[in-house]
């Protein structure tokens, strides 16, 4: 049976031999697109760990309070080793560090800053998602019983998220 064959070619052809390209393709995008959101869903977990770190361990603080507002870490003895500092004072410092002073604060930057600039299409460096997820491994590897290999765990998707994000950017001829 003879093949019916149009002024511009051959259709059949054509598509047996794009149809895998455009399947990949569409693959690609959306699994992209799944791998965006991750990015913005970390974002929100780093704001979320921050805010939990500082209600948690900042239940001490109302205690410290009047030996802060009384100028109480305003001393050289926090210079001695913490051993051989006053009780008294090496707890205050260690609410503190635990607290406030803590690195709570910065990850609920960095991730409302990650947020900020998702929202806004813009784009983040994949180095902020690998620097954390360096980071918090090592600091996980000192303290396992902690909220770290949570950190660990979101920088990670974080990272996968930026990868994907850049490797979009870089290939689409559209941005």
């Amino acid at each position: 049976m003879p093949r019916h064959t149009h002024p511009y070619g051959d259709f059949e052809a054509i598509a047996i031999h794009t149809l895998p390209y455009v399947n990949a393709m569409w693959h690609r995008q959306h699994q992209s697109k799944e791998m965006e959101v991750m990015v913005k869903w970390s974002a929100v977990a780093l704001i979320a760990l921050g805010i939990i770190h500082l209600l948690v361990l900042g239940a001490d603080i109302p205690a410290e309070l009047p030996n802060w507002s009384s100028l109480n870490l305003w001393t050289w003895d926090h210079w001695a080793p913490l051993r051989a500092q006053p009780l008294d004072l090496a707890l205050s410092g260690g609410v503190f560090w635990q607290s406030i002073g803590s690195l709570a604060v910065p990850l609920l930057i960095l991730g409302a800053l990650i947020y900020w600039l998702d929202q806004q299409d813009l784009p983040i460096p994949v180095f902020v998602g690998s620097g954390l997820v360096i980071w918090t491994a090592i600091l996980a590897a000192i303290m396992p019983p902690s909220g770290l290999p949570v950190v660990l765990v979101v920088s990670i998707v974080l990272t996968l998220g930026l990868q994907a994000r850049a490797k979009k950017r870089s290939i689409s001829p559209l941005k």
